[in-house]
């Protein structure tokens, strides 16, 4: 009201917060006009509007954008690396298998040899970090096949045990809910890996034409008492937020051999 009074014509769309007797907090926004100013003081009409509702679905779309730019930067990181880094090295793989075969002496060639083969296992990380930053991957093989291709590839580089149950029952779900599900598996697993300590992990994938119910569960240390599953280093903020904007939901438990157990609950359509 200080900002018509000061201006003295309309103010529209002012946003403020107002505190519910519920103890929730809604967006109003409101139109005023200041209609007089006569000496007993100044007299106001105005229109107040509940916009929490119309604040939500702007902060889900803007969000939806957001991640939308996300896999995109993604998707051209992976066609940059594969276009120059990739390529790169598979010329310098294939330049260093050649001299291994020709050079004269013995020393030299066992030393070109184990460089080729050093960098043929940069080449297989290269890859596999390609792969891993690219969703198309669900588009080659599935949800269940590419969650296989995680596990497989968790199970090379850290020799831990890694199980999938599937379930038997056909559904489907929308392109939306599997890269959602793919993701915070991907993270949940690159989680048990940097901070768990553990040496299994188990990946269970159930669900019907309506829910699909998501649980990566290990036999690590846990999460440290107290500590709040959004707090420091484990960045799963992400996560939340692909559950979220599918309408889905992200919890975080104790798991029955002790370690961290991620429960995300998604709709089969989105």
């Amino acid at each position: 009201m200080e900002q018509i009074i000061a201006r003295g014509k309309s103010e529209r769309s002012i946003p403020y917060r107002v505190l519910h007797k519920d103890g929730t907090w809604r967006m109003h926004s409101s139109n005023a006009s200041m209609i007089s100013d006569g000496a007993t003081g100044h007299s106001f009409i105005g229109i107040a509007r509940d916009m929490t509702d119309q604040y939500r679905i702007e902060r889900e779309l803007e969000a939806l954008r957001v991640a939308g730019q996300r896999e995109e930067e993604r998707i051209a990181i992976a066609r940059d690396l594969h276009d120059d880094l990739s390529q790169e090295l598979t010329g310098l793989h294939i330049e260093l298998a050649s001299l291994s075969r020709t050079a004269p002496e013995f020393e030299t060639r066992r030393r070109l040899t184990a460089m080729k083969e050093e960098l043929g296992n940069t080449i297989a990380s290269v890859r596999g970090i390609l792969a891993e930053l690219r969703s198309d991957v669900l588009d080659e093989l599935g949800l269940e096949g590419s969650v296989r291709w995680l596990l497989r590839n968790l199970r090379r580089k850290s020799g831990m045990i890694c199980r999938l149950d599937y379930s038997p029952e056909l559904f489907t779900m929308s392109p939306m809910v599997a890269l959602a599900a793919y993701r915070i598996i991907q993270e949940a697993l690159n989680n048990v890996v940097r901070h768990s300590c553990a040496n299994s992990v188990r990946v269970r994938i159930m669900g019907n034409n309506d829910q699909l119910r998501i649980t990566v569960s290990d036999n690590g240390v846990g999460m440290p008492e107290g500590q709040d599953a959004d707090a420091g280093h484990y960045g799963i903020a992400g996560m939340r937020e692909r559950a979220r904007l599918c309408g889905g939901s992200l919890q975080f438990t104790k798991s029955k051999s002790g370690g961290t157990k991620v429960l995300a609950m998604l709709p089969a359509e989105k």
